[in-house]
Order: structure tokens, then C-alpha cells, then sequence
């Protein structure tokens, strides 16, 4: 009864506070000098998406992170769910839209369902 409780109070909590609907695609960079060369892989991804690829079918096929099998969705985030890097932009972002994102680890492909 009062784990019950306990979840209703997060639910209502995280009702009130700024969410988004995201996707994204993951590129590690684990050596300084792979920097570029990662990146320009994710922008020739978010080119292929640009022209119609669908988002799932290449985030099995190139994304590193363990959300691949999912076709890169996240479902609902909240604040302080991904980094600050990936938070500010998915407060830029419109729905519907791409952005990469460089974080501590890597070059995260975001979009923004909702």
C-alpha cells in the first residue's frame, strides 16, 4: 500500500513538470581522434532521415545504445533524464524535428515526437 502510494505521488509530480517524447540514436566517441569521423556518421544518418528513412528501421541498424532494439525510442523523458546537452535542445526543438547533440560520451541523434 505505500509503494502504491509512493508511485501516485511520482506520477503527479512528474505530471506537472516539462516531459518529451524522444527518440534518439547513439554514436560513442572513445577516442578523442574518433570525434570527427563519428560524427560524420551521424550526419550522413540524419541526411538518410532527412530523406525519408524510417527512424526505428536505421537506430537498429546504427545506434549504439542499448535503446536500439527499441528503434531508438525513449517514450516520455523528464528533466535531468538525459544530459544537459540533450535537454536544451530538445527545449529548442519542434516536434517532428532532428538535432544532434554532443554529450560526455558521444553524438546523440534526437527526435522530438512530442
Amino acid at each position: 500500500d505505500t509503494e502504491a502510494k509512493k508511485a501516485v505521488i511520482e506520477i503527479e509530480e512528474k505530471m506537472t513538470q516539462e516531459s518529451f517524447f524522444v527518440c534518439r540514436m547513439f554514436f560513442p566517441v572513445d577516442n578523442k581522434s574518433d570525434d570527427k569521423s563519428v560524427l560524420s556518421h551521424a550526419n550522413n544518418i540524419l541526411q538518410m532521415l532527412k530523406r525519408g528513412a524510417d527512424f526505428s528501421s536505421i537506430a537498429r541498424q546504427f545506434s549504439k545504445s542499448g535503446d536500439a532494439k527499441n528503434g531508438g525510442m525513449l517514450g516520455w523523458i523528464f528533466d535531468g533524464q538525459l544530459s544537459d546537452a540533450e535537454m536544451k535542445a530538445l527545449r529548442e526543438m519542434s516536434v517532428g524535428s532532428y538535432k544532434i547533440v554532443r554529450n560526455d560520451r558521444g553524438y546523440a541523434l534526437l527526435l522530438l515526437r512530442d
